[in-house]
């Protein structure tokens, strides 16, 4: 049963999908152990399947602390070919000099919630923070979310 409130905890970090072999590492225990874990909150409810891994339905309830703690578990077993991902769980357990680097390649490359949060952090170099503006205009523009993106189009030319 802790196993199981573990990884809906685990799950309910990001909006990111957690898979079976980053939640077996980050709470050291065996890969079957996750996935029977998640096969039951599946069934449950508690999680859903998305790609490879789950997805809280609801988030579990989790103190700051326990928060940071495990975004530096997940983000130790996250696999590096994922920055975004890593960067933004390393940013939840408050190590922002080392979030920092990874959401800024992300987020120049058009990942939305990687550039929000590098802005959040806040870039010392205000072309880095001209650049995420930039592209955060270019995202809300292809949905749609015009306003916004002029919002975000001005600050970027205000530090470019």
């Amino acid at each position: 049963m802790a196993l199981d409130g573990d990884l809906h905890k685990l799950a309910s970090l990001t909006d990111l999908a957690v898979g079976a072999v980053e939640a077996a590492s980050a709470l050291g225990v065996a890969v079957g152990e996750v996935l029977d874990a998640g096969r039951s909150l599946t069934g449950n409810g508690i999680l859903r399947e998305e790609g490879s891994g789950w997805v809280a339905v609801e988030p579990a309830d989790i103190s700051g602390p326990e928060r940071a703690v495990l975004a530096g578990q997940l983000a130790a077993a996250v696999d590096s070919s994922e920055p975004a991902k890593k960067g933004r769980l390393l940013a939840l357990a408050g190590r922002s000099q080392e979030a920092l680097p990874l959401l800024l390649d992300a987020g120049a490359s058009g990942d939305a919630a990687a550039a929000e949060t590098a802005l959040e952090i806040g870039p010392d170099d205000p072309t880095e923070a001209g650049r995420l503006h930039l592209a955060l205009a270019a995202h809300y523009r292809s949905r749609g979310e015009t306003p916004v993106a002029i919002d975000h189009a001005r600050r970027s030319l205000r530090l470019l």
